[in-house]
């Protein structure tokens, strides 16, 4: 058995070899953490995505578990859930966008609600409600410029993209008059550029933060809601019905479909850029879910049973994604990542079964096994990630 201690630390192991025992005709295993889950382990293909599936199997003696690089966690399998909180669920009425300050000590959840017309803002454990701007007309996205202090909407009633201070809601500007269905909203504040999705207008328009030089960069998509930039490679994210696409953030060319299948009516997206993951909400299937940024491979359901979901907004470093459901008029939150959170959980090896790292993602023979390469990584880092108390 290898067990876990206690203090929450991260245990590297290579896997040259767990155990030594391999039988002629012996059954291989295959473990791939950027698989999707529902996997079988009978190929690389049909994977599983966490190694407890495999050890919980069980495998019998002579068998073999081949493991592709990653990190593996022994409070987490395929039948994990993710725990949902209910974080803000009076006062409510059509609450649509939201945006989160975590530069802040207490960290900041700021959200429009086209039923109140307001934006109002509260703790992130949903406390200290404050209205921060009234009287608007159909607020949908929001995006936030904290080091600027500025707030950044888009106005469904008005066909507006306003802005105010985020501090008190003071000083509100009218900085883009002339669009039919502003939508989505996300900023580029180093460039100083705002990018916007128009649903009616079915493109993506761009404009200085002050809202001069309006410029088209994506035409002809079909419904855009989502927006969200990844800066550092110059590519933004859009949702769209029953997609999830990408384009060029300098001139809106090489779009690309990344997810097509099993969406329906996909509305916020959210980047996990360091963990190279896009999540999104799909008010269609009433499902969180993500994906690689890469390719849009590996689609996971992550919670499922929702209801009339809008945006979404990650705390990347907390490891928390909060979002909008405006069917039960509700904001809440989960955990990014599935797991127990049970420190006490631990690999039970087993008897004869050898386990071997240091395949690529995706899989591979055993000839391209490189343990140095392709680094696979038993974790005890349960709970909040980096934090050893919990």
């Amino acid at each position: 058995m290898v067990k876990k201690r206690n203090l929450k630390t991260s245990l590297v192991m290579s896997l040259f070899l767990l155990a030594i025992v391999s039988t002629a005709g012996a059954e291989i295993i295959y473990v791939d953490a950027d698989a999707s889950t529902g996997g079988d382990g009978q190929t690389w293909g049909t994977a599983y995505k966490y190694l407890q599936d495999a050890l919980n199997k069980p495998p019998s003696g002579g068998d073999d578990i081949w493991v592709a690089e990653g990190t593996y966690k022994p409070d987490v399998d395929a039948s994990t859930s993710i725990s949902v909180e209910d974080l803000i669920t009076t006062g409510l009425i059509a609450p649509h966008g939201i945006a989160l300050d975590v530069a802040v000590a207490a960290g900041k959840m700021y959200w429009t609600d086209y039923g109140t017309d307001k934006i109002q803002r509260a703790n992130l454990d949903g406390s200290s409600i404050e209205d921060l701007v009234t009287g608007l007309t159909l607020p949908y996205g929001i995006a936030l410029d904290v080091a600027g202090d500025k707030m950044y909407w888009s106005d469904g009633g008005t066909y507006k993209i306003q802005r105010a201070n985020m501090s008190d809601g003071s000083s509100v500007e009218d900085l883009v008059t002339t669009g039919t269905g502003p939508h989505g909203v996300a900023l580029d504040v180093a460039a100083g550029k705002m990018y916007w999705t128009d649903f009616v207008a079915c493109k993506i328009q761009r404009a200085n933060l002050d809202g001069s030089s309006i410029e088209d960069l994506v035409t002809g998509l079909t419904l855009p809601f989502g927006i969200a930039l990844d800066v550092a490679t110059g590519k933004m994210y859009l949702s769209c019905i029953e997609k999830i696409q990408r384009a060029n953030m300098s001139d809106g060319s090489s779009v690309e479909d990344l997810v097509t299948t099993g969406l329906i009516e996909p509305h916020g997206i959210a980047l996990d850029v360091a963990g190279g993951k896009m999540y999104w909400t799909d008010a269609g299937t009433g499902k969180i879910q993500r994906a690689n940024m890469s390719d849009g491979s590996s689609v996971e359901d992550l919670i499922t049973g929702l209801d009339s979901l809008w945006d979404i907004s990650l705390d990347v470093a907390a490891g928390k994604m909060y979002w909008i459901d405006s069917g039960t008029d509700k904001i809440q939150r989960a955990n990014m990542e599935r797991g127990s959170g049970d420190r006490e959980a631990t690999f039970q090896l087993i008897n004869g079964v050898a386990i071997y790292g240091g395949f690529p993602t995706g899989g591979g023979s055993w000839e391209q096994r490189d343990p140095s390469a392709y680094e696979t990584i038993l974790s005890g880092d349960i709970g909040t990630p980096g934090d050893k108390l919990g």
